[in-house]
């Protein structure tokens, strides 16, 4: 359940509008959608994830390189895999309701595997586009970063999430993580600060006897753009299921975060709950204004 909460205008209006270079661009750390154009009639499919932070259904296939490692059970991918999403809307089947349907691509995500070219972010070069199939805000760089860090948190897999769908009632599910399995995310880096620190909105936020909070630093926190937010949430996780105290990614240039922290009021989860708020943006009914910031909240069971 996603609860929101609309802020004072004072923060709201305004920032979104602030102008992007980054923008309405064709490619993407070098690689363009063109490159792949028909991906989803030529290469093998692979699996159907829902996420239900973005009340997404992506869908993903793989390149014949890729598909010949994944099935393999390789974590070694050879150069030239390339993996392939669309992200999927969904809504409700309005001559169905209870059935949810996809209702439009929002996005196109790839994952090339050149492991001099993106050895930076681990042999792996990510590429994020709309719905336009044209790249969104945020600096390239620091996108992919995001991308690396929470896809580190599988490198049993080769830090590839998606597993072959077997169409069979007996095929075995993907083996859970060991309960002692560490996730080393390099590429997130953590610092802890006085709560006092952080900007009021997010202060506000968080639970009131929280004292301090273990508060991402570094490149992640100059280009943060919606794709950042939903990303980074699992190694705000990981990061509070190693320290006990709440975790955040603050943007340094915008109004917008992302934080987890624990939640020892609910009492129905199996091992620890956890509570995820963060910033989404909410479309303005004013056309002059580019939007406001709303945050929202989700109870997250582990």
């Amino acid at each position: 359940m996603v609860r929101r909460i609309l802020l004072p205008a004072l923060l709201c209006v305004g920032f979104w509008a602030q102008a992007d270079s980054f923008k309405g661009r064709s490619e993407m750390n070098g690689i363009s959608y063109k490159d792949f154009e028909g991906f989803e009639d030529k290469w093998k499919f692979v699996t159907v994830r829902y996420r239900g932070d973005t009340g997404e259904q992506r869908f993903t296939w793989g390149n014949d390189l890729a598909i010949k490692a994944l099935e393999a059970g390789s974590t070694d991918y050879p150069d030239g895999a390339v993996f392939a999403k669309i992200g999927f809307a969904t809504e409700k089947d309005p001559s169905f309701e209870s059935s949810m349907v996809p209702s439009g691509a929002k996005r196109y995500q790839f994952m090339v595997r050149d492991k001099k070219k993106y050895a930076s972010t681990g042999g792996w070069g990510y590429a994020l586009f709309d719905g336009a199939k044209l790249t969104n805000d945020g600096d390239p760089k620091t996108q992919a970063m995001a991308c690396y860090a929470c896809h580190q948190l599988v490198p049993e897999r080769g830090e590839v999430f998606s597993q072959p769908l077997k169409i069979s009632s007996f095929a075995a599910k993907v083996p859970p993580p060991a309960e002692n399995k560490e996730v080393h995310v390099s590429a997130v880096r953590f610092e802890t600060v006085p709560l006092r620190k952080l900007p009021e909105f997010v202060r506000r936020s968080l639970p009131e006897k929280s004292r301090s909070i273990r508060s991402v630093k570094g490149e992640l926190r100059n280009n943060v753009f919606r794709g950042t937010i939903d990303e980074i949430r699992p190694s705000l996780v990981e990061e509070v299921k190693r320290t006990g105290l709440p975790a955040a990614l603050v943007a340094l240039s915008d109004s917008q975060f992302a934080a987890v922290y624990p939640d020892p009021n609910r009492k129905d989860c199996k091992k620890k709950s956890l509570k995820s708020v963060f910033s989404t943006q909410v479309p303005s009914t004013d056309p002059g204004a580019s939007g406001y910031l709303v945050v929202a909240y989700q109870d997250l069971c582990l």
